[in-house]
């Protein structure tokens, strides 16, 4: 991701990318705030850290392995898995049966060890985000550590607030504006 933009525009890039990547934490706050269903201070975190951290370590897999390959190479496939992300968020797929499946004791409090699996199952685009994203730089990856954990705390935050406020009368999934961020990133992968 660093190579052809200045260090402003990869940073831009890298938060779109976080963010793009919290519109599952915001659908998960949005579906408890709409069931009443609150969360620990520890499973916020959680959820909003864990992808964070695998954002960041898959962005540093995907640097080192763009070092093996021709550059223009590891764009196009950067942009390939940005891209193939973005459709994935764009078809019908939704994580209320993750959240809802996270409050086990079906108490409405969901604790730490609960949200695990759900923190997982929300790093798998991180994952494969990061990796499609690329880079070796370790202020971009400290940028994409602190942009992962702010989106995410905020995305969990707002989701939990506008669930409580709009139930029911959303016409759209928050992850198709995530999947349409990732392909304009995809578009800017190959472009920059």
């Amino acid at each position: 991701m660093e190579s052809g933009g200045s260090m402003f525009s990869v940073l831009a890039q890298i938060f779109l990318l976080a963010a793009a990547l919290s519109a599952d934490i915001f659908a998960a706050g949005f579906t408890y705030g709409a069931g009443g269903i609150r969360l620990s201070s520890a499973a916020a975190l959680l959820l909003t850290t864990l992808p964070a951290v695998v954002l960041t370590l898959s962005m540093g897999l995907g640097g080192a392995a763009g070092s093996y390959f021709p550059e223009i190479l590891g764009r196009i496939l950067g942009a390939i898995l940005l891209a193939a992300l973005g459709v994935w968020n764009l078809a019908d797929r939704s994580v209320h049966e993750e959240v809802t499946r996270a409050d086990k004791n079906q108490d409405r409090f969901v604790t730490c060890p609960e949200a695990l699996a759900l923190s997982a199952a929300l790093s798998l685009d991180s994952l494969a985000g990061g990796v499609g994203a690329g880079t070796g730089e370790a202020v971009y990856l400290a940028a994409a550590f602190l942009f992962g954990v702010l989106t995410g705390l905020t995305a969990l935050f707002l989701g939990e607030h506008a669930g409580k406020c709009v139930s029911g009368r959303m016409r759209f999934r928050p992850g198709q504006v995530g999947g349409g961020v990732l392909l304009v990133l995809a578009v800017l992968k190959l472009l920059c």
